[in-house]
């Protein structure tokens, strides 16, 4: 819809926008992206990259935005040739020629000098069918899952006669020599359907829960704690720990590619605590949720506190020598532009979110400047290294076999 109707989003729009996110910095980064350069910064149809760790959740956002849009004159009409071929046609000048035109053929999406990440995909020979009908946009429209929900039958029958059907074949198979991780509904995601199944009585009398997440899981696993905000205000006496193994969800799959991934490792592992905050800013009630990252042992805990902090001082350090050699950074140089606040953040106790280790004081990187000896390291890859953190049994591959994904 976005691709179609994106000449509906204006500045009042991204102010509205902003109103429903008042604490993002992404929607604020977007909001200032569109005033500085206009809405033809969306006409690809999805939402360009800002670096902050919020934007994981950047499906909401982009939910929210097209239900905004869909209140502005033109959005039907204009979206309309998503699944009006005929008016599509009627309509298309150069200008939607072009927009297939890219002659594009990197493997993977890319970082351009701007920031903004480019799809891998050649638009040339691949064209996205209709989505949805005339019949079915405005349920499109309405319908907001919840990202912790796990569906029954009854409700994947009912959102079918409104979305396309799941394809019976991959279009583009992963090789066999690629590895893809076998995903699970998250722990958090069974434990709220078994509150939601629990009585309210008994419900009301709960004072503990511990919540582990030792597999990798799907729909945006980092955000499916806002689920429990509800159950936590009704009960404000219950104290919810949910801890989480950084090996199998994050280290494991990505583990063979580990340097060139490490960017997104690092940022993966700072969203689950930036998640933390967004959940109390959401209205979790003080004290009920608490965060624990972790490893398979005390030391390779220790080790991933260690290089957490590590990384945070690179990028505090890194920005910091930019501005006084008088050289331009850029966000997308580092890793994001909230990630050394964060993690200073958490170091001092306003996050409710932690290590299972020692952690270190908040750091002074005046004086770590001060006594660093050489050259100050060029990418976050150098002091975040695989090897800095404990093998599991059997070693890596032997990890990546035991989650690979297999057919049934």
């Amino acid at each position: 819809m976005l691709e179609w109707a994106y000449t509906t989003v204006s500045v009042e729009v991204m102010l509205t926008l902003k109103s429903l996110y008042p604490n993002s910095l992404a929607v604020k980064k977007m909001m200032e992206v569109v005033q500085e350069e206009g809405n033809t910064v969306l006409q690809d149809g999805f939402l360009f990259t800002v670096w902050s760790l919020d934007y994981y959740n950047s499906g909401y956002i982009l939910a929210d935005l097209s239900k905004i849009m869909a209140t502005q004159p033109d959005f039907y009409y204009l979206t309309s040739k998503e699944y009006d071929l005929e008016l599509r046609r009627a309509t298309e000048s150069d200008d939607d020629d072009d927009s297939y035109g890219d002659d594009s053929n990197d493997d993977e999406a890319f970082s351009d000098d701007s920031g903004n990440m480019v799809s891998s995909l050649d638009s040339s020979t691949f064209i996205m069918p209709p989505s949805y009908s005339k019949d079915t946009q405005t349920k499109i429209l309405q319908w907001r899952p919840r990202l912790w929900s796990i569906p029954n039958h009854a409700e994947l029958e009912a959102i079918s006669e409104f979305l396309p059907p799941w394809p019976t074949a991959i279009a583009n198979p992963v090789p066999d020599h690629e590895y893809a991780p076998n995903m699970y509904f998250s722990a958090a995601a069974v434990a709220i359907r078994f509150l939601e199944e629990l009585a309210p009585k008994p419900r009301e009398q709960l004072r503990k829960i511990v919540i582990q997440e030792d597999h990798p899981s799907v729909a945006s696993s980092k955000t499916h704690a806002q689920g429990l905000i509800s159950f936590c205000q009704a009960n404000p006496k219950v104290r919810i720990e949910r801890r989480v193994n950084v090996w199998p969800t994050e280290f494991v799959y990505r583990s063979n590619y580990f340097a060139h991934h490490t960017k997104v490792i690092v940022k993966m592992i700072a969203t689950w605590i930036n998640e933390v905050k967004i959940l109390y800013q959401m209205g979790m009630p003080a004290g009920c949720f608490t965060l624990v990252l972790h490893g398979p042992s005390e030391e390779a805990s220790q080790q991933l506190s260690d290089a957490i902090t590590r990384a945070a001082i690179w990028l505090e350090g890194t920005v910091e020598l930019a501005r006084r050699e008088q050289r331009q950074f850029h966000p997308f140089q580092g890793i994001t532009e909230d990630f050394v606040d964060v993690i200073k953040e958490m170091l001092r106790g306003e996050i409710p979110a932690r290590f299972d280790a020692e952690m270190d004081e908040v750091w002074d990187i005046e004086k770590i400047l001060s006594e660093h000896v050489g050259d100050w390291p060029s990418k976050v890859s150098d002091v975040f290294h695989l090897q800095d953190f404990e093998e599991p049994e059997g070693g890596w591959h032997a990890a990546r076999e035991a989650y690979k994904e297999r057919e049934v």
